[in-house]
Order: structure tokens, then C-alpha cells, then sequence
């Protein structure tokens, strides 16, 4: 069984903020969902500053962690909100049970 996790994060020049995507944010999470597409992310994977992938050992079997990150943010709509954005980041967590 494998449970999968996403989290953005909005980066700014210091300080990371963890976003938690509600219906009330569709076009913000239509967006994302565009900009981190299955062809964009074998993109950022063969570029070493943009993907980054930790396995862990657990009691039950592996955690997976993958980082995505662009700072290609000029598509967002609303970006005048947010002035200091500098990138952003897609974390996927999966847990794969009885993996070892």
C-alpha cells in the first residue's frame, strides 16, 4: 500500500511558507498542477538545483520524499500578492509499506 503526500511551498528571499491548497484556491491549484505537469517535472529532475529525492528506512517499510523546485513563477496570475516570491516548491511524500 503507498500513501502519497503533496505540499507546496511559496519560497521567498528567507522564509518558506507550507501551503495547503482548499476549493477556495482552484485557479492557484490548477496553476500548480500545470506547472509541476509529469513532462515538467522530467524536466526539473535532470536539473540538479531543481529535484532533489531522499529514501528512508521505516518500521514498516520506505518513505519516499521527491523535491521539485522552479523559480519560474512569471505565470501566476496573482503574483502582485505576493511581492517577495522567489520560487516555488512541490514536495511529494509516499510511503511504501511493506517495501524493504
Amino acid at each position: 500500500m503507498m500513501k502519497c503526500v503533496l505540499v507546496f511551498f511559496l519560497i521567498y528571499s528567507i522564509i518558506a511558507y507550507v501551503v495547503t491548497l482548499k476549493g477556495n484556491h482552484s485557479l492557484f491549484y490548477q496553476e500548480l498542477q500545470d506547472l509541476f505537469s509529469i513532462e515538467e517535472i522530467d524536466s526539473l529532475k535532470k536539473k540538479l538545483s531543481c529535484y532533489f529525492r531522499i529514501e528512508e528506512k521505516n518500521h514498516s517499510g520506505i518513505t519516499i520524499r521527491e523535491y521539485y523546485q522552479t523559480d519560474e513563477i512569471g505565470w501566476y496570475t496573482e503574483k502582485d500578492k505576493w511581492k517577495s516570491l522567489k520560487r516555488i516548491r512541490k514536495t511529494i511524500v509516499r510511503d511504501c509499506q511493506n517495501e524493504l
